[in-house]
């Protein structure tokens, strides 16, 4: 039976209502004049709910960090690398941010070169004899670096030295003063801003973080540059645990 038998033609069209309780039309004839009417409002609708479902249960089934941390310089980090140092980081967190049980650690990753290190792998690959490397992107890569340490999650920071510098020098970096209190910075410090991770008994302990540069800097972002001033206070507290971690015996 053809679509034209089994259901009104376009310029024929009765309300929906008075055909489906007409008695004089089968229930199949319903259900093909409703679905040849309407089954993309029906397709658009099911897709509709099943984002919606989505994305509720990606909201409500994520996990909220107790701290975040970034790292920007001239190692690309895969996800098992990321997540060891997330353990790392995990591991010596006295207490959580909204529970005291809870230590979960997000870390964001950025491949970022200087000038001199793209010059270095330039010089390099020509004494290879092999094509030089590509260093497409890398502008962009750098927006979205600033756009994170002007209005991103991240507080603790691991960052290349150019970096680093640069960083300071546009007073985006709190000082190790505000961090641990007047006459309580840490010996091992580089500056007032930063301090070696490599120098860290953190580092020196565990092993994940053997991949990074030894000259990788440990620093925090300023207060500034952070709305939510009870995370960032966590955080505060949360940088020291780093810095006067302390390995049992």
């Amino acid at each position: 039976m053809s679509k034209n038998e089994i259901a009104p033609r376009a310029n024929e069209r009765v309300r929906l209502s008075a055909y489906l309780f007409d008695k004089n039309v089968t229930f199949k004839q319903k259900v093909s004049y409703f679905w040849h009417y309407y089954k993309w409002y029906v397709i658009a609708t099911v897709a509709l709910l099943l984002l919606c479902g989505s994305f509720i249960h990606t909201m409500t089934s994520s996990v909220s960090p107790d701290a975040v941390v970034m790292y920007a310089g001239p190692v690309q980090l895969d996800q098992y690398q990321v997540n060891e140092m997330n353990r790392a980081f995990e591991s010596v967190m006295s207490t959580g941010f909204r529970y005291p049980e809870s230590r979960v650690v997000q870390m964001s990753r950025f491949l970022l070169l200087s000038e001199a290190q793209m010059n270095e792998m330039r010089a390099q690959a020509q004494a290879d004899n092999v094509p030089p490397p590509s260093f497409w992107g890398m502008s962009d890569i750098f927006h979205v670096f600033n756009q994170e340490m002007m209005s991103g999650d991240t507080i603790i920071l691991l960052l290349d030295p150019h970096l680093f510098e640069t960083q300071r020098n546009m007073h985006r970096l709190a000082s190790l003063e505000f961090i641990f209190g007047e006459g309580n910075v840490p010996e091992i410090a580089q500056c007032n801003y930063g301090i070696r991770l490599r120098d860290t008994e953190f580092a020196q302990y565990f092993p994940a973080f053997d991949v990074l540069p030894d000259d990788t800097i440990l620093a925090m972002k300023a207060p500034v540059l952070f709305r939510n001033r009870r995370f960032y206070e966590h955080s505060r507290l949360f940088f020291q645990d780093i810095v006067n971690f302390k390995p049992v015996d």
